[in-house]
């Protein structure tokens, strides 16, 4: 009788483990079909197509596509903890081969007619009027959210509410550029969000059956709603800066959310985890498609995630390649891949 006892009780246990092991794997794959979808709006944002005559669908096309860098700012928080700055600077140690390796490769290839300036390539892989700013953030959000160890709920409120008031103000004041890329108080809230998120659930955790409807028609509500109060003003910006695109973007961040949720069992999550190698050598990829023909938005769409597919082959091609040599491991650390 003790031994059966004990047995029910080691299979409870163990059950309860499994369970735990499905739901983060579960929750891994949520945030990797985000990240999907966070790389092909970053594709769509880098390229060259013909706009719609309405002011309505420029402004919603563009609140997608500059919705990416925020996804990936609220994935990375959803897994930040806190770490001694040893383990951080450890992180931030192995991102610096890929980050100069690729973002000088593809340097090098907008720069094959003009020369090479040691200055411009510095200021290229900082972010100065390039897509590598992204990266300069986060590793400060990184060093910033460590160092001061921002953990509580009302701090991560705090820095939620300082991102949308340094958004709202850079649309204000007109501010675009490296100037409003490279501010880490436009950045900061979204990465909190994540971590507010993970704090207070997951993605597995049971929902109201209605929430499956009535949270996305009121994200798209808010969407639709935010979107056309910038058409009324009086410069309507197509870019990241525009009055209410801060409220957007964290209305698509809750849209991407339930999409993914519903998409753990499909592949494509896979893309997701190579998101870093993908989107440092994006650019002249897109360019060369968009640039030779006129395009609307629809094959925009369709040619991105051809472009996203296609290097995605490629690095496994390289990683495949790596292998018969035995270089896995330096593939491995230099691709991130």
């Amino acid at each position: 009788m003790e031994c059966t006892i004990f047995d029910r009780q080691t299979d409870r246990q163990t059950d309860r483990q499994t369970d735990r092991q499905t739901d983060r794997q579960t929750d891994s794959k949520t945030f990797y079909w985000m990240r999907t979808f966070a790389l092909i709006a970053v594709v769509m944002a880098h390229a060259n197509y013909l706009q719609t005559d309405s002011q309505f669908l420029n402004r919603l096309i563009a609140s997608f596509s500059d919705c990416g860098v925020a996804v990936f700012f609220f994935a990375s928080g959803a897994y930040w903890r806190w770490r001694p700055h040893a383990m951080i600077l450890k992180h931030i140690a192995k991102l610096l081969p890929p980050w100069i390796i690729l973002g000088s490769l593809v340097y090098s290839v907008s720069v094959a007619q003009d020369g090479f300036s040691l200055t411009c390539w510095l200021f290229w892989l900082v972010g100065k009027n390039t897509y590598l700013w992204y990266l300069t953030i986060y590793i400060i959000v990184q060093i910033m959210f460590s160092t001061l160890r921002i953990e509580c709920k009302g701090s991560i409120i705090i820095c939620i509410f300082i991102t949308v008031s340094s958004r709202i103000l850079t649309a204000c004041f007109g501010i675009s550029g490296y100037q409003a890329f490279l501010n880490p108080l436009n950045w900061i809230g979204f990465f909190a969000a994540g971590i507010l998120f993970r704090q207070n659930t997951n993605a597995q955790r049971k929902q109201p059956k209605h929430s499956h409807t009535v949270y996305p028609i009121v994200l798209i509500a808010v969407i639709i709603v935010c979107v056309f109060l910038d058409t009324l003003t009086p410069e309507m910006r197509l870019d990241y800066w525009a009055y209410f695109d801060c409220f957007t973007q964290f209305a698509w961040i809750g849209i991407l959310f339930c999409i993914s949720r519903t998409l753990v069992r499909i592949h494509g999550y896979e893309i997701g985890k190579a998101s870093l190698p993908i989107y440092l050598l994006h650019i002249p990829v897109i360019g060369f498609m968009t640039s030779h023909m006129i395009t609307g938005v629809l094959l925009t769409m369709l040619m991105s995630i051809v472009v996203i597919c296609v290097l995605y082959c490629c690095l496994l091609a390289a990683k495949k390649i790596a292998s018969m040599f035995n270089l896995e491991k330096l593939f491995a650390t230099v691709i991130r891949f």
